[in-house]
């Protein structure tokens, strides 16, 4: 049976310790002139400073200099390409919208605490001192390969529009699957694994994956041994 994590009930001081160290710095505190925006994304910059080296592998988060009110939706994130935009609502900021580069607004199926972790857990991965990934993964293997995990239940986002991504997390592991979505089968439903990429904080961590034969890892990361 699946096991799902609230992400409310994740413990994120403790979870980046583990994952990068113990802070490095006394956080900084953001500037009087940007109190104007969301009080978790305040919260954030305030303790993301602690490490005065920055995670940020994919998506771009703002800088609170960078944020710019032009309308109701005031951008605070892209993703890696600027095609695709995170807002948040002027008037209720703890509500957060995202949208295509041209088209419209939606509001995204998470508030504005619970976005925050789910950006961060999702570059965690690709930050990983030690990462695997794999294309076109085998399905049969993927109850294997997350069975130490549990799911992260987060409401989701639209991006990256044919495709959808779950992020499973375990003791100092990281997993991010993604799946193709389609018409027929909805999102989150379609058995076609597209990609995945695990991470730890040690080699030792993934030795599990060991049996997967027919998978064709790929190595990333800093810590792999010559």
């Amino acid at each position: 049976m699946e096991r799902v994590v609230d992400p409310a009930t994740i413990d994120f001081h403790d979870f980046l310790v583990r994952w990068r160290g113990s802070p490095d710095t006394a956080p900084r505190r953001v500037e009087a002139e940007f109190k104007w925006l969301p009080r978790p994304l305040l919260d954030w910059f305030e303790f993301e400073s602690q490490w005065t080296r920055r995670y940020q592998f994919g998506n771009n988060l703002y800088r609170p200099e960078q944020i710019v009110a032009t309308g109701k939706a005031v951008i605070f994130m892209t993703d890696p390409t600027a095609d695709w935009l995170w807002a948040f609502d002027l008037d209720d900021p703890d509500i957060v919208y995202e949208r295509e580069l041209y088209d419209g607004w939606t509001e995204v199926a998470e508030r504005m605490p619970e976005f925050l972790v789910h950006n961060a857990l999702s570059e965690a991965v690709y930050g990983g001192a030690v990462q695997l990934w794999a294309d076109r993964f085998p399905d049969e293997h993927l109850d294997e390969l997350l069975a130490p995990l549990s799911r992260v239940g987060f409401g989701g986002w639209g991006w990256p529009g044919a495709y959808t991504s779950d992020i499973h997390l375990g003791d100092r592991i990281l997993a991010e699957v993604t799946y193709r979505t389609s018409a027929e089968a909805g999102p989150r439903k379609d058995p076609a694994v597209v990609h995945i990429c695990v991470a730890a904080t040690d080699t030792e961590r993934l030795d599990y994956l060991d049996g997967l034969a027919e998978v064709r890892w790929r190595k990333r990361g800093r810590v792999w041994p010559d």
